[in-house]
């Protein structure tokens, strides 16, 4: 007991001091919880500050971007970045940037490195700008265009005016209204001409929302299709002004790039007796929009005789220009080329004739842009190009046909004028008439050789002649004289547009010169009345005819028909030498024509019969029926032998006809010299004697028929005479049993 109470006094002390530690100890605790948790919260603090500033760094880099790599007009950028609002604003010419991340909040501004154009607040959409009908077919009001306030901008702007507007062409015309959103109108007057004044007045109009106004319409006091238009909107915001415009061109932008002249088929046209218009070109826009010829300058070579471009007509509508334009003179036109269309160029028209002439011509467009086009429409050296074929000339009466020209160049030539150059035979060159691109020109007068035809001068309303590139094959149907041409040579000089000739010589045929009779098959038939088997051919390239036909015979026999090809052409009686008027029988180009018979009213055996063609011309061939027409006697190999040089050896004689035999019955055989005398002796052919006797030079011989058949051939083995006959020069004569003779050139002999 005494050990407890030992201790007794000192249980509240000890208790005290726990107490107290528990204290200290629970107070140092909390303490130093506070202390820490205060510093947390700092530096929680300075951890949202520094997002808070490097939100507001990242976000100028951002707006710094947007403005200098895109180019942004935007006054507000503001954008979200995990979960916070970066803010960005442009004023005054500054970039403000601020964020905030929980309590704490960043704001800095730098210099605004392209500051935003508040004339850019105005918006002008043209996407789908139209000109319209004021009235029905008008054309006269510009629509489609809207306006609005770009939705970076805050403030109101007012528009209170479009002054200097401009549009292009400019053709006089006049803006006299301008109304957007409906009444009332802004604009009404007084009217004004490109760039000139158009104030709203009191209409000033103002767009504070974002919302979308119509520009109801511009409009004009005429036709303002196929025009480019700048449209100026004069504004204020806050004070300033500003300008905005926007271009609607409805015409392509460098407008002769898209134009194109095509003149592959440009020839002249025959207008008022002169080649006068340039025609069969035509003009092409190959843009997708229309494109508006405003002026041109046509030139052309040579410039000598003065001419004066005088009338422009494009399309087939209104002549674009009437007046007088010297070459290089620039015109006023006006033509709208669609888009991806071409039109015709009617014709260019000029105050005279235009032969010889090459071009070139200044296009000029509404935007001022321009090409330059050529068309060399002649040939230089227009002589190389011109053909002059006489290889069928022929003459019909006074005339000389079958001439032709032709040009063969790649390009157009003309003539001017034509001389007739001749020696002997007719006095005076009379008419040409002479096709050439339009049609056949008749030239007539009195032209001596040498003397010039004058095309224009002679005949104005025919004129000079033209021939363009691939004009074919042209006519010089007659060429006439005061009397027949025939067997007399000519030259045709023609002069060409550009002062050159070209000249062609011939000699002209006549229809009889063309016809050739084949008298080889033909044959007495019918008891000796037909005379048949004979052919006529035309060797020429151009039609002849058989008009007339004369027959002669050594008898008292009438011709009563003539049939051709199976047609009888004349039938009745006619006796020797009377010409009949037979059908006529035209033969075309290298034509043959049988005659199947001369029939005739009785025999005409052994009778020499005559026949004179008389063609269409006047002109006569004339066939003979005979049988020296048959014999061909050969004197080539002849030569001189016999025992004293007394045999004249080596020649032949043939029937060269293929339907009949004829007869040789006596011979002429004449000599020279006769000195010393000298006597035909005797005639062996083939190796049979025909005379025997003694005959001097020049006298007949009654030798024994020597008949050869078709076809024969029959050698003269000698002709004999009484002494040497070296260097004698002969001539023989074989007479015919029908009377009719063929007689050797001479020969002498070796």
């Amino acid at each position: 007991m005494q050990g407890i109470s030992k201790y007794k006094g000192q249980n509240g002390v000890t208790v005290i001091a726990a107490l107290v530690a528990v204290f200290f100890i629970g107070a140092v605790g909390a303490g130093m919880a506070y202390f820490v948790a205060s510093n947390q919260q700092t530096r929680i603090q300075q951890v949202t500050r520094d997002q808070a500033l490097y939100s507001n760094m990242a976000g100028m880099e951002f707006a710094l971007r947007q403005i200098m790599v895109s180019g942004s007009q935007a006054t507000s950028i503001t954008r979200k970045f995990v979960g916070e609002t970066i803010t960005i604003t442009r004023s005054s010419g500054a970039i403000n940037v601020s964020t905030a991340k929980k309590d704490a909040f960043s704001s800095h501004s730098i210099t605004d490195p392209n500051p935003p154009n508040l004339a850019n607040c105005l918006v002008i959409n043209t996407a789908a700008a139209a000109v319209t009908d004021q009235n029905p077919g008008d054309k006269h009001r510009l629509t489609g265009i809207t306006l609005s306030r770009d939705a970076s901008c805050t403030d109101a702007l007012t528009i209170n005016s479009m002054s200097t507007t401009t549009w292009a062409p400019d053709n006089g015309e006049l803006l006299n209204a301008i109304e957007i959103a409906g009444s009332p109108t802004e604009f009404s007057g007084p009217a004004a001409g490109s760039g000139g004044t158009f104030d709203f007045g009191s209409n000033d109009y103002a767009i504070n929302d974002a919302a979308t106004h119509n520009l109801t319409y511009v409009q004009w006091n005429s036709d303002m299709s196929g025009h480019n238009f700048h449209l100026v909107f004069n504004f204020t915001i806050n004070a300033q002004t500003f300008s905005k415009s926007a271009d609607v061109n409805f015409l392509a932008a460098n407008q002769a790039g898209c134009f194109s002249w095509t003149t592959t088929s440009a020839r002249l046209s025959f207008t008022s007796n002169a080649w006068r218009d340039l025609i069969n070109t035509s003009i092409a826009n190959s843009c997708a929009q229309p494109i508006r010829l405003d002026k041109m300058t046509v030139s052309w070579t040579p410039t000598t005789p003065s001419r004066n471009l005088t009338n422009v007509q494009l399309n087939g509508g209104s002549e674009e220009f009437t007046g007088t334009a010297a070459s290089g003179v620039q015109i006023e036109v006006d033509d709208l080329i669609s888009a991806s269309s071409s039109q015709t160029v009617n014709y260019f028209r000029f105050d005279g004739d235009m032969l010889g002439r090459n071009y070139s011509v200044v296009w000029t467009f509404a935007d001022g842009t321009s090409t330059t086009l050529s068309l060399n429409l002649f040939n230089a050296n227009e002589n190389n190009c011109l053909t002059i074929n006489t290889a069928n000339v022929a003459v019909s009466g006074n005339d000389v046909t079958g001439l032709t020209v032709q040009n063969i160049c790649s390009a157009d030539i003309g003539m001017t004028s034509a001389t007739m150059t001749w020696s002997g035979g007719p006095a005076n060159f009379t008419a040409i008439s002479i096709d050439d691109v339009d049609g056949t020109n008749t030239y007539s007068g009195t032209f001596a050789s040498g003397a010039a035809l004058d095309f224009a001068t002679v005949d104005a309303v025919d004129g000079n002649l033209y021939y363009p590139d691939g004009s074919g094959v042209k006519n010089i149907n007659s060429l006439s004289f005061s009397s027949t041409p025939a067997g007399t040579t000519f030259t045709i000089t023609f002069t060409m547009a550009d002062g050159t000739t070209k000249a062609a010589t011939f000699t002209p045929q006549t229809q009889a010169n063309c016809l050739s009779v084949n008298m080889l098959g033909s044959s007495l038939t019918n008891g000796s009345k037909d005379l048949s088997g004979i052919t006529t051919t035309n060797n020429c390239s151009f039609p002849i005819t058989w008009a007339q036909t004369t027959v002669t015979t050594s008898s008292t026999r009438n011709l009563t028909q003539i049939v051709a090809d199976g047609v009888t052409i004349f039938s009745g009686s006619a006796g020797s030498g009377v010409t009949v008027d037979n059908t006529d029988v035209v033969y075309s180009a290298s034509q043959t024509v049988s005659i199947d018979r001369f029939r005739f009213s009785g025999s005409v055996a052994n009778r020499v019969i005559t026949i004179d063609f008389i063609m269409g011309d006047g002109s006569t061939q004339t066939a003979e029926f005979s049988e020296k027409f048959c014999l061909v006697p050969n004197t080539s190999a002849a030569t001189i032998g016999g025992t004293g040089g007394v045999d004249l050896l080596g020649i032949t004689i043939n029937n060269q006809c293929t339907a009949r035999s004829i007869i040789w019955i006596t011979t002429v055989a004449s000599w020279t010299p006769t000195s010393p005398t000298r006597n035909l002796t005797s005639i062996v052919v083939d190796g049979s004697s025909v005379f025997s006797g003694s005959m001097a030079s020049g006298g007949t011989t009654n030798n024994s028929n020597v008949t050869l058949t078709a076809g024969q051939t029959r050698a003269i083995t000698r002709f004999r005479f009484s002494g040497d006959m070296t260097g004698r020069t002969f001539t023989i004569t074989f007479n015919m049993q029908d009377t009719s003779s063929d007689t050797t050139p001479s020969f002498t002999p070796p």
